[in-house]
C-alpha cells in the first residue's frame, strides 16, 4: 500500500513538473466574425479589451482598420493580475527571460458582419557575453557605475530583440474577450 503511495505521489509531480515543458503547437485560427455590428463599434470594443489587458495602443485607424499596440513585457509570477502569460508554457517563458509582446488586429467588413484577425509577436531579449580581460575588471563587465553605486546599462549595441514564435494562445484569448465583449455571449 505504501509503495502504491509513493508511486502515486512521484508520477503526480512528473506529470505537473512536465506540463510546462512542452510547448502547445495550434493551427492559425480563423478571424472572428461578428454580426449586426459597425467597424467602429467593434474597433471601440478592440480597444478596450486590449487596454484591459494592459496594452498601449500605438496606431489606430478606423479608416484601414488596423489597431496596433506598443510593445508589453512579459508578466511575472510576482504579477498575478496580468492577463497576458495564458498557459504554463508563456508564464515560464515570460519568468525566465525578458520577453516583449506586440498584438496587432486587423478589422474588415464583409456583407454584414465584422471580421476581427489577431495576431501577436514576441520577441526575447538576447545580450552577448562579454569577455574578462581580468577579474579586476569583472564587475565592470556586467554593470556600469562605480563601487558603491552599480547599474545595468545595456547600449543598443549589446542588445538584440530575437523574434520568437507568435503567441497564438494569447491572439486565441483576445479574439474571445472580443466577442464575449461584442455578443454577450
Amino acid at each position: 500500500m505504501k509503495n502504491h503511495k509513493i508511486m502515486y505521489l512521484i508520477s503526480a509531480t512528473l506529470v505537473f513538473g512536465l506540463s510546462g515543458c512542452t510547448t502547445l503547437r495550434l493551427s492559425p485560427d480563423n478571424p472572428i466574425s461578428l454580426q449586426n455590428r459597425t467597424k467602429a463599434d467593434t474597433m471601440q470594443s478592440c480597444e478596450e479589451v486590449l487596454t484591459k489587458m494592459r496594452f498601449v495602443i500605438e496606431k489606430y485607424d478606423v479608416e484601414q482598420g488596423f489597431i496596433t499596440t506598443k510593445p508589453l513585457r512579459g508578466g511575472q509570477f510576482f504579477e498575478p493580475w496580468r492577463r497576458d502569460n495564458i498557459g504554463a508554457a508563456n508564464a515560464k517563458t515570460a519568468n525566465m527571460h525578458s520577453i516583449l509582446r506586440t498584438a496587432t488586429l486587423n478589422i474588415s467588413e464583409d456583407a454584414g458582419s465584422v471580421n476581427v484577425a489577431c495576431d501577436v509577436q514576441v520577441r526575447r531579449l538576447s545580450i552577448p557575453e562579454k569577455e574578462l580581460s581580468s577579474f579586476r575588471h569583472v564587475s565592470e563587465s556586467f554593470t556600469g557605475g562605480d563601487v558603491s553605486m552599480q547599474r545595468l546599462a545595456i547600449t543598443s549595441d549589446e542588445a538584440e530583440w530575437i523574434p520568437m514564435e507568435p503567441d497564438r494562445i494569447l491572439a486565441k484569448q483576445i479574439l474571445g474577450t472580443i466577442k464575449h465583449k461584442a455578443t454577450g455571449k
